[in-house]
């Protein structure tokens, strides 16, 4: 209920101002927000904010961190009742509205969080990181794998929302921490049960053991990405 009252609470329609003088100014900016079964989509036109912000790399930074932060949020009220996130971010065109979404934009993102991202990770397109220099991926504290892909590293923000209060910050961390601990490895648990039990039983029956193959690899593949969530 409070991860669908926060995606619903995070729905909105693109907007950017900016506030104050040439010298000294602030930039106010939001993106489109929509959902679609269990998808949400955040985009930005990047023209309309590179004409509020002044140039691409300091939007493309400014998205970027704006971004990791919507995830972290999203993350950390779906880890609590145990499921995990992941997504793609990339650069194209794409036609989004409140009540319509299409686009290459569209078809890329889907194709890196389906086939890139693999486990709870958010990957960044060539298409961004190419535009960022080594000390801006640094100073966005992206991640990378060995294949040169990059994601966000939202999971020092999620810790840093596991803190309750100004009061005992290390006390609600610790707390928190454990019962993310419990969350994985009851996770963990869960799906090293299925997987044997279900091998058990497809020994018995080569039948049983064809249909439920594709069931089986769901299952280790939704175990695998537990552990490197854990």
């Amino acid at each position: 209920n409070g991860l669908l009252t926060k995606i619903t609470t995070m729905r909105s329609k693109f907007a950017v101002k900016s506030v104050g003088t040439k010298s000294i100014k602030t930039i106010w900016i939001k993106p489109m927000i929509t959902t679609f079964s269990d998808h949400i989509v955040i985009s930005y036109p990047l023209k309309r904010s590179c004409k509020a912000i002044g140039d691409t790399k300091s939007t493309l930074i400014t998205i970027v961190l704006q971004v990791n932060h919507f995830t972290a949020q999203v993350a950390e009220d779906a880890l609590r009742i145990g499921l995990l996130v992941r997504g793609g971010a990339t650069i194209g065109k794409l036609y989004h509205t409140p009540r319509a979404i299409f686009g290459k934009a569209l078809n890329d993102a889907y194709y890196i969080e389906s086939k890139v991202s693999n486990f709870p990770r958010v990957v960044l397109s060539p298409e961004i990181t190419s535009q960022l220099t080594k000390s801006d991926i640094e100073g966005l504290g992206l991640l990378s794998d060995d294949y040169g892909w990059y994601h966000f590293d939202y999971f020092k923000q999620l810790a840093k929302m596991g803190s309750i209060s100004a009061d005992g910050i290390a006390v609600d961390r610790a707390a928190w921490a454990e019962q993310v601990k419990r969350i994985v490895n009851d996770n963990l648990t869960k799906f090293d049960n299925q997987i044997k039990g279900l091998a058990s039983k497809n020994l018995t029956k080569l039948e049983e053991q064809v249909r439920s193959a594709k069931q089986a690899e769901d299952l280790a593949k939704a175990k695998a990405k537990w552990a490197w969530f854990g």
